[in-house]
């Protein structure tokens, strides 16, 4: 007698897809793919393919092998966590040949919450994103976040971080920042905020008023210094003039000396506009419309001179009510003739006996 014995091998599991490993992230689906083969089925189209996992009690998928051993299956709705997946494949002996691999199932971390501040903005303004509530990763890892801005709806590269510097807005214009967590291999939610870029008010440096010692009879000049408009924007100029803390009428840049009297103290203001809203007045420092100074009393020695001997004119008890110090200019006239002399002794060489002789003392 004989007996006849066939021995057959298993079928092979040669290549199979994603890689021990791998992760992919909760809510997606797992594409599972493998390549078999088998020395009597040939070619392998009779080949069963069914993939496993042990955290799901029913097999994740089967398909049947193509004439080139290739066989893939959709597998939706893994629960998240380290599954081992289990690749087996069935001859049409009944034989099998397993594989197995790691594939993760990751969680994604949850979405931040974000501001941007300030909100409103001006072009003067940085643009700072701020977490208000942190991104939650339910695996425990660590979460990081990448940033992305854009203005007007269209994607921007002027800052990759959190913050936007001032030069790159300009009035008008609507940014927003994209807050995107990441654990580590999965991004989680993306979180925005928005805020507008508002008109900047302008501003001015100084203002002063010119000349700074002014008489009764000076023009006022009000000058303005450091103009600026962070939005490029036009700037006009607002002139109000105060006299003793008066506000007056005048609204343009001089004033008139009819306007004021000895001793008022003028101060100018000046406010920028720029078409869209008005800046801080700035005032220039007080300035005092100069009084005269006063000479009390003049008189002439000798008081009956002789025709040999010279005058002299004296000013007497001169007072100054803003404190300067006072200087006397003489003026001498002879028979009301003006003799452009301006000492204070006048030579007897400029008269003879009887002559009227007069002399003034400012």
């Amino acid at each position: 007698d004989s007996i006849d014995v066939s021995v057959r091998a298993k079928p092979r599991i040669d290549e199979y897809s994603p890689e021990d490993g791998s992760f992919i992230t909760e809510g997606t689906e797992a594409a599972l793919s493998a390549v078999v083969s088998d020395l009597e089925d040939d070619p392998p189209d009779t080949l069963i393919v069914e993939w496993f996992s042990d955290l799901h009690d029913e097999p994740l998928g089967t398909d049947t092998a193509d004439a080139l051993g290739r066989a893939s299956i959709i597998a939706p709705d893994l629960l998240p966590g380290e599954h081992l997946i289990t690749i087996q494949v069935t001859d049409s002996d009944g034989m099998t040949g397993n594989e197995m691999f790691l594939l993760v199932v990751n969680q994604p971390p949850t979405r931040p919450e974000v501001s941007l501040s300030p909100t409103p903005a001006s072009t003067s303004d940085d643009l700072l994103a701020t977490i208000s509530l942190e991104s939650f990763d339910p695996e425990g890892e660590s979460v990081s976040y990448t940033y992305a801005w854009s203005r007007d709806g269209e994607p921007s590269l002027f800052s990759t971080t959190d913050r936007l510097t001032a030069d790159g807005t300009a009035k008008g214009q609507r940014w927003t920042i994209s807050v995107t967590p990441n654990d580590g291999h999965t991004d989680g939610p993306t979180a925005t905020a928005t805020t507008e870029i508002l008109n900047t008010t302008p501003r001015l440096t100084d203002v002063s008023v010119s000349p700074s010692t002014p008489s009764t009879s000076d023009e006022l000049t009000c000058t303005v210094t450091g103009i600026v408009d962070d939005d490029g924007d036009t700037v006009s100029i607002d002139y109000r003039w105060y006299i003793d803390d008066v506000l007056t009428e005048v609204t343009v840049d001089t004033l008139e000396p009819t306007t004021f009297s000895a001793g008022d103290l003028i101060v100018c203001e000046a406010i920028p506009h720029d078409g869209e809203a008005f800046g801080e007045a700035i005032r220039s420092a007080d300035i005092q419309i100069n009084v005269p100074p006063i000479v009390h009393a003049v008189y002439i020695t000798p008081t009956t001179p002789s025709g040999g001997e010279d005058l002299r004119c004296h000013a007497d008890s001169t007072s100054d009510l803003d404190g300067t110090d006072v200087s006397i200019r003489f003026n001498w006239t002879v028979n009301d003739i003006t003799l452009g002399e301006t000492e204070e002794t006048l030579s007897s060489d400029f008269f003879v006996r009887d002559d009227r002789v007069s002399c003034t003392a400012t």
